[in-house]
């Protein structure tokens, strides 16, 4: 049996080009190009969480043998102001560099206030013979045109479901976990496309060196499950009373991707049952991205989702 000293998502992280799992064939290209012209562009690197978008800038990072001198990270879900970037990023940029450049890597980047980025706009380019920036982001209409226009922009989408099923499958089986194909399916359909939420699941469930079925799972996909009982029987108020208390802190944008995935299961959103229903099918996915929008700017999620639930109810 395995013992579990480290976090598996940590662990097969890709450390090189080779390991990394590309979009495409021109995508591994382009980056292949700039590791062995010895320097990279400015980067936006966007796309749904867990789908690699870290992971490649660690990779590059790696490949270049950029100074930890040379390096700053920030991450803008907490350094967002424009005060950071007056404080922190500009004085950074105008100290010259050990190795050929320096290196700002912003996480989380599409939380930067406007100001912020406003401010990035002629840091970028004032400092462009000697330093580089790196932005990821799961949301990319939050980053500015005036900064988008300043960086080259790589766009990650969802990895197919066959294609993390067999690479959680080779981590299994490195970990010498015992397991039945089923249930890796399940986990990765309860995750998917966060294929390092995925891994974790399948650390956290292979614990005694077997993979415990993911029926047993319950505690990791409780509100799902709750939720997708209540949107069967239609019953929207009891949502507010038994799905939202269940809802981790980090887990409010999965509950709105839950609500968008199976809201056609809904009776009065069921196209199979009224062909006429497609209407407030189409009402629906409306609502869903507004609250979704509110979501991003609001003090309290639970309050912006209780609002969501009965929204919805009113159609």
């Amino acid at each position: 049996m395995s013992v579990l000293h480290a976090l598996w998502s940590q662990k097969y992280r890709p450390t090189t080009l080779d390991d990394y799992i590309f979009q495409d064939t021109a995508q591994k290209l382009a980056f292949i190009k700039h590791v062995v012209s010895g320097s990279i562009p400015h980067l936006l690197l966007s796309g749904v969480q867990g789908t690699g978008k870290t992971s490649l800038a660690k990779v590059l990072l790696s490949e270049l043998n950029v100074d930890p001198y040379d390096l700053v990270k920030i991450d803008g879900s907490t350094e967002n102001s424009v005060d950071m970037v007056r404080e922190k990023i500009e004085p950074f940029c105008h100290v010259y560099p050990n190795g050929p450049y320096k290196v700002v890597w912003i996480e989380e980047a599409s939380r930067l206030t406007l100001a912020a980025q406003d401010a990035l706009k002629d840091i970028i380019e004032s400092n462009d013979d000697h330093t580089r920036f790196i932005f990821t982001c799961n949301h990319e209409n939050k980053i500015t045109p005036a900064i988008k226009s300043r960086l080259q922009h790589f766009r990650f989408q969802a990895h197919s479901k066959p294609s993390i099923i067999k690479r959680v499958s080779k981590i299994l089986d490195a970990e010498n976990i015992k397991y039945n194909p089923v249930d890796v399916e399940d986990y990765v359909a309860m995750a998917y496309p966060d294929i390092r939420k995925i891994i974790n699941l399948l650390q956290q469930h292979s614990s005694t060196g077997t993979l415990a079925a993911a029926s047993n799972a319950a505690e990791t996909n409780e509100y799902q499950i709750e939720f997708l009982s209540l949107l069967a029987n239609d019953k929207w108020y009891q949502m507010k009373d038994v799905v939202l208390p269940l809802i981790g802190d980090e887990s409010w944008e999965d509950f709105y991707k839950l609500v968008y995935t199976n809201i056609p299961l809904g009776p009065k959103f069921d196209t199979s049952i009224d062909p006429a229903n497609l209407q407030h099918l189409k009402h629906a996915y409306v609502i869903i991205a507004e609250y979704l929008y509110r979501h991003s700017i609001v003090a309290d999620p639970k309050i912006n989702a209780t609002a969501l639930i009965m929204k919805l109810s009113e159609i």
